[in-house]
C-alpha cells in the first residue's frame, strides 16, 4: 500500500468488536512502529498492551477518576476554534449525534457517550507508547 492508498483508507473506529487480538497482529503491528524515525536514532519510546483483565481494570480507573475528580488532560483542549474550522466541529458533532439518535438535551445520553470514550470505546486491546 502507498502513501496516497492509506490516507484514502483511513478511518476514525468508534466501535470495536469483541475478539481478541491475535498475537501475531500485534507482533507485526510492533514490528513496523519500531522501524519508525526518531531524533539522532535513538527510539526513545516503549509499548504497553493492555488486553484482557488489565484492560477492564484500566476502564474501571478511567471511569472512577472521571466520576471523582475534574478532568485534567495533558494537553488541554482549545478554549475555542477559529472559523471555520469551529463550524465543522459542531457540524460533525451535530451528525454523530443525530445517528446515535441523542438529543442536545439528553444530558444523560451524552454521559453515557462521554463514558464510552473513557472505557476506550470497548476496545479489546490497546498499545500505550510510553516515552
Amino acid at each position: 500500500m502507498d502513501i496516497a492508498e492509506a490516507l484514502r483508507n483511513r478511518k476514525s473506529i468508534r466501535a470495536f468488536k469483541p475478539d481478541p487480538v491475535p498475537r501475531e497482529i500485534l507482533t507485526e503491528l510492533l514490528g513496523l512502529a519500531l522501524r519508525a524515525p526518531s531524533w539522532g536514532n535513538t527510539q526513545p519510546w516503549e509499548f504497553v498492551i493492555a488486553t484482557g483483565e488489565e484492560l477492564e481494570e484500566i476502564r474501571q480507573v478511567y471511569v472512577q477518576q472521571a466520576q471523582e475528580q475534574p478532568e485534567t488532560p495533558d494537553l488541554p483542549p482549545p478554549r475555542e476554534f477559529p472559523e471555520p474550522y469551529d463550524a465543522r466541529r459542531r457540524t460533525v458533532g451535530r451528525k454523530l449525534f443525530d445517528i446515535l439518535g441523542i438529543s442536545a438535551e439528553d444530558a444523560e445520553k451524552r454521559r453515557q457517550l462521554h463514558l464510552q470514550g473513557l472505557r476506550l470505546l470497548e476496545a479489546p486491546c490497546v498499545i500505550y507508547l510510553m516515552h
